[in-house]
Order: C-alpha cells, then structure tokens, then sequence
C-alpha cells in the first residue's frame, strides 16, 4: 500500500500523531516532523499539510502571508496554492541563499559571485551595461550552476555574444527531498533576481530590451516571474518548464506568452504526468513552441514504469526520492538545454535544427501517443513540401528573425551532434529571411536600418526591441489561432 495513502489512514484520529509504517524513506522523513493531521480535512488539505510537515517553515499556518523585506509579500490562497497546486509556503530567502555568477568575455572560465540578499553588491564585478546583452540562465529541480550542462550553456553562448551572463543559483532551495517545497522556492528566487534586475535598469542603465532570460525546468517560472516584474524584456527562452503544479494553472504563476516581448519554448517531455510521468509543459505557451521529435519522448529515452510507481497525483511527489525522480524523467527533460546549448552554434556549420510548423491535429496525435505518432510520421512529412520562410525556420540564438510563428516539430539526430545536415534547406530559409529583411529595410526610414545582430555580430545602435520584433508580431493575426 503507498505510503501516502497509508498516511492519510494513520491520521485520521483528531490529535494522533503519526506512527511507522515500515517504509523507510516515510519513517525517516514524516515521523521525525511529528506531524498531526486533523480528521476533518479532505485529502487535499491533508496533502498540503504532510508538505508544511516536511517542509523548512513547519509551524507556519498554511494560508499564513509572508513577507520578506523588498523581496515582497508571497500570499498562499489562490491562485498561488489550489487541487493543482498543493504547495506549502516558500522558503526563507535566508534558507534559499539565492545568489548570481557572474561571467563575461572578459572572465569567461572564473565566474564572480553577486549576492542579491539581503543587500546587493556589484563592487569590482566586470560588469559592462554597454555590452549588447545582459543574459540570466537559471537552473531547475535537483541542480546547480557547477553542473556541466549550464556551464557549457554559458561557454557556447559567450562564443557567439558579447554579453554579460548570470547564472543564477539557487541550490539550497532546488536540491531538497520534497519536489512541491522546491517548487514554492521559485517565488522567491523569482522575487530576489527580479530585484537584481531592477537595481541594473535603474543604476546601471540596462534597457529591458538587453535582457535575455533563459530557464530549463522549474528555471523557466523563475525566469516568467522576473519578466513579469520587469515589463519589455526582450526575450525569454524557456527550456521544458516544469509542469506539476504549473500547467493548467493561471497564467499569474507561470510561464505565458505575455510575459516578455518574445518567448519561445522547448518542449522535450510534454506527456501527460498522471499515468505517463511527464515532466515538461504539453500546451503551447510561447510566441513560438518548438516540439523536439514530437515533444513527449526523446530517442533513447523510455517511458518511466508508471505501472509500478503507484503516483496517482501531485501530491504523490512529496516522499519520491529526488534520485528516483530524476531517473525517471531526467532523460527527455534535460535534453532540453542539450538541444539549445547546441543549436546556439549550429550557424557556424552546415548542421542545424530545422524547425517545421505543424497543426493542432498534429500535436494533439503526438501528445497523446507518447511521442510515437512523431516517429513514423515526421521523419516523411519533413522531407516533402516546401519550406520557406513563412513554414519553417532555423532553431538558434536568431530564432526571431523569421517571420511564422505558433508551433513547429524538429527532428534530431539520437546522439550529438543532434542537429541535422540540411544544407540546402538551411540556406534557401537563411537567404529568403535576409531577402524579407532587406526589402523591409528599403521600405523603411532610417530609424529601422538593422533588424538585429547575426550570430556573431553586435547589433546597430538603433535596434530597438520593436524592430528586432515586427516580423513577428506583423503575421500574429495570421497564425494566433494555432497557439
């Protein structure tokens, strides 16, 4: 019998503390908490009350506010906490420790630790506001900014811009036993670099339209909630954001569309998470949604055994190991930051993601079949039709500067290099754009001369955030229907 259920069982008697149930994980974690549930709440109540159980600010009432310094309030009614949301109250920004790491062309290797709490310091950092590019790459559930991915991520970006880039690490909120308790933490870490944010707009002259907010995981609400709070950033790139407790929910905690000037979002583990165990947005949430090899199941990767796993909800999470979790949809989910890591220096070589639009009939067959529609499908319909420019575009750092929007698929190899040769596909699509740019700049005063910066080049002095978009926003009307 699950743990969880048992749980329920056991405290079903008003006042009885809880007793072992012969499970070890439960015995180590829930009866040391010497939690009582009251015998009249409902199993979602009794839900939310094992995670304050569990969770540092045990003894906090549940729908209790709280409130840290210019961080902010962080009220726990809806639509912060719901039946999709059985979240506990957030960490202390004390327990969380968030903090940055900073990295330039200048120091590309040694990074410079920022602290934003409780005070913000930016003495002797190498910090340039006039550089093109002010970029935040946040990490997600059960990981740090040491891990290979993220500084690799950091590497291949800073080939190919000048730019200031922050990691932001929050690892003593994002490597605990409880995956809901993590997931609180991100209005915090939300709130702390926000603040960074504003102090750069305000004393250091940052533009919103600098700004690049990049999130794998529960990173990308971190990154949602920065951007909502600082209003024009120019783009946000979210990378497989998390779904428990997210999707579905209202667009005020979590990842949408409205919350920078262009968001696009990868999605590499879009199954259902009750029974299939996926772990990565299913909708389409972006200006641009990209479905990587059909966006429910990587190659190579399996489908967790959800037959045997007994999670039957949300709150299930709460006394699954973090180890175990990650075996189970670290796979598909963390090829995310793989395929963009790479993607960012596919335009120096004749490999890259093409990226083909599909229709809803399209996306719904790969959602529901796991992915495996994509397989037998996908690899003959991308390989027939043409695709120009208004149909498919090249995945990568100037991803904006096509003109379609709304959701595409992309194939990838099973190994890296992912990407795949395409090269007549990739220069008719990379030629027809800068065609399309050029009779818009001749049609165009002077204040429009350059759209944005190649992939290795620094932008004009006048792109502006609305120029680097138009072609975007002109075909919005066109297509809205399919996101």
């Amino acid at each position: 019998m699950y743990p969880l259920l048992l749980f329920f069982f056991i405290s079903g008697i008003k006042g009885l503390s809880v007793v072992s149930t012969g499970n070890v994980l439960f015995d180590k974690v829930v009866v040391p908490a010497g939690c009582v549930i009251p015998r009249d709440v409902d199993n979602i109540a009794r839900a939310a009350l094992l995670q304050q159980c569990i969770s540092p600010s045990k003894g906090k009432k549940l729908d209790e506010e709280r409130c840290f310094g210019e961080l902010g309030c962080f009220p726990m009614k809806s639509p912060w906490t719901s039946n999709l949301r059985p979240f506990p109250q957030p960490m202390t920004p004390d327990e969380i420790q968030p903090q940055l790491i900073f990295y330039s062309r200048d120091n590309p290797e040694v990074g410079q630790v920022v602290q934003v709490w409780p005070n913000i310091s930016t003495n002797g950092l190498k910090f340039d506001p006039k550089r093109p590019y002010t970029t935040f790459m946040t990490h997600g559930f059960a990981s740090n900014c040491n891990t290979t991915w993220i500084q690799h991520l950091k590497d291949n970006y800073l080939k190919q811009r000048d730019a200031n880039v922050f990691l932001v690490d929050w690892n003593k909120g994002a490597n605990l036993l409880n995956y809901l308790q993590v997931a609180s933490n991100t209005r915090v870490v939300g709130a702390a670099v926000s603040r960074f944010v504003k102090y750069l707009r305000e004393e250091k002259g940052v533009k919103p339209g600098q700004i690049h907010l990049i999130g794998h995981s529960l990173g990308s609400h971190i990154s949602s909630y920065v951007a909502k709070s600082n209003p024009k950033i120019s783009v946000l790139t979210a990378l497989d954001p998390a779904q428990p407790g997210f999707e579905g929910s209202p667009a005020a905690v979590r990842l949408d569309k409205s919350d920078a000037e262009f968001v696009e979002v990868v999605h590499t583990s879009g199954r259902p998470f009750i029974p299939l165990l996926g772990f990565g947005f299913i909708t389409t949430v972006g200006h641009v949604d990209f479905y990587f090899n059909g966006g429910a199941l990587q190659p190579k990767c399996k489908i967790p055994p959800f037959d045997s796993v007994n999670i039957t909800s949300i709150s299930d999470l709460v006394l699954v190991p973090v180890e175990v979790l990650s075996e189970w949809v670290g796979c598909s989910h963390n090829l995310a930051h793989e395929y963009y890591s790479e993607a960012i220096l596919t335009g120096n070589n004749n490999c890259s993601f093409v990226a083909r639009k599909t229709g809803a009939v399209e996306h719904l067959s790969n959602t529901f079949s796991a992915g495996y529609a994509n397989k037998l499908t996908n690899p003959i319909l991308s390989r027939i039709g043409d695709c120009d420019a208004e149909k498919c575009s090249i995945f990568g750092l100037d991803i904006y500067r096509y003109p379609t929007i709304g959701k595409f698929t992309i194939n990838t190899n099973s190994d890296p290099p992912f990407c795949l040769l395409e090269v007549d596909r990739q220069k008719s699509l990379a030629k027809a754009v800068s065609e399309r740019e050029q009779n818009k700049a001749s049609q165009t005063d002077s204040k429009s001369v350059n759209l944005t910066e190649t992939s290795t080049g620094a932008p004009n002095a006048t792109t502006t955030v609305k120029s680097i978009l138009s072609p975007v926003k002109n075909v919005f009307s066109k297509v809205k229907s399919f996101i």
